[in-house]
């Protein structure tokens, strides 16, 4: 089942190194891939006659992918295009079932996290990271393997959540979440301490061969190009504009990305990137904002819960993240219970809730 579900658009598996290969030889890997699958097929189908018709149909749909993009209409698509195995520690967030459908594929069966983020055949984020945190200037090991926290596909969105335990009793929490129709990817690391201190964390994001950077000039929001593809990389809780005050910074050494953020003497950091891979909304104009929470009428500090608002073009989306345990709490006038939110605004300007964790 694994095998079936990471098999690319390009009718490759998960993970295949991007090395400049001639035709031919792409050509081979595929088919010998292709015919691994129906062997994988046949031994399935014999274990387990009476899902005969389903494992053909996700062969067809894992070779061919020839489904339709899904709309609002369709919803969520039939067989499911993700898959999550907590057993075999892999996750495949995917829009949906067409070629061009946008794909993250995370191995978390190593403290070394292996992830894959595609649209279509264009890759653009491969490789493998380590969470890098700092508490009070030393850095801090990974104790543990990653654990899984939460696991949602709906109609909306695709979202994984794992965790790893850290020295001196501190926990990562990373969450990623794919939209189905807002052509977002949403990843973020939560730093949880068991006392406060000073910290520093660093989200590092592996880039793909062959990916452009261009940084805009006044605000800090970044375009990554794979020749004509584009994405839009926007990091919501650093101020927009360059010349404010800086907590932190979205930069790139050629290999990875790295938003890196701090706080004084906090109980936990939050360190949110959204990514645009939406053509189209990659090139609107964007604006983001910080939001203030409020609890029995006072602001809640950074390190107790964040929020913030983002714009593209005439689409507003809105996220919050609590940092402690789960409290009644206030977001730019929406009244919140829970532990994490994401939300669109419709038309009428209500927040329609993409996804919405309690835990």
């Amino acid at each position: 089942m694994a095998a079936l579900y990471t098999t690319r658009s390009d009718g490759l598996p998960a993970w295949t190194n991007d090395v400049d290969a001639d035709a031919a030889a792409t050509r081979n890997a595929v088919t010998r891939h292709a015919q691994s699958l129906r062997d994988l097929l046949a031994t399935a189908v014999a274990a387990e006659p009476g899902r005969a018709a389903e494992l053909r149909k996700l062969l067809k749909l894992a070779l061919g992918r020839n489904g339709r993009t899904t709309t609002e209409k369709q919803g969520k698509p039939i067989p499911a295009a993700a898959y999550h195995s907590e057993a075999g520690r892999l996750s495949l967030l995917r829009a949906d079932w067409s070629p061009g459908a946008a794909e993250l594929a995370v191995d978390w069966s190593r403290p070394e996290l292996r992830w894959e983020f595609r649209v279509g055949q264009t890759q653009f984020f491969a490789g493998c990271t380590l969470p890098d945190v700092r508490l009070n200037g030393k850095t801090v090991a990974v104790r543990g393997s990653w654990e899984e926290v939460c696991w949602e596909s709906n109609v909306d969105v695709d979202y994984l959540e794992l965790e790893i335990a850290l020295e001196s009793g501190a926990r990562l929490q990373r969450q990623f979440i794919l939209s189905r129709r807002d052509g977002l990817l949403y990843i973020a690391d939560a730093v949880l301490l068991a006392d406060p201190a000073d910290v520093e964390t660093v989200l590092r994001i592996p880039t793909a061969q062959n990916v452009a950077l261009q940084p805009a000039a006044e605000t800090r929001e970044v375009m990554l190009f794979v020749g004509k593809q584009q994405v839009l990389l926007v990091p919501p809780l650093l101020p927009e504009w360059r010349s404010e005050k800086r907590v932190g910074e979205l930069t790139s050494d050629g290999k990875e990305l790295r938003l890196a953020q701090s706080s004084r003497q906090a109980a936990a950091l939050y360190v949110p990137l959204v990514v645009v891979y939406d053509r189209k909304r990659a090139r609107g104009e964007c604006t983001w904002r910080r939001l203030t929470v409020g609890e029995n009428l006072t602001l809640v500090s950074q390190d107790q819960a964040c929020g913030f608002r983002v714009q593209i073009g005439r689409e507003n989306w809105l996220a919050y993240r609590s940092l402690t345990d789960r409290a009644n709490r206030t977001l730019l006038g929406v009244n919140l219970q829970t532990n994490f939110l994401l939300a669109r605004f419709t038309k009428e300007g209500e927040s329609e809730p993409l996804v919405e964790i309690d835990h």
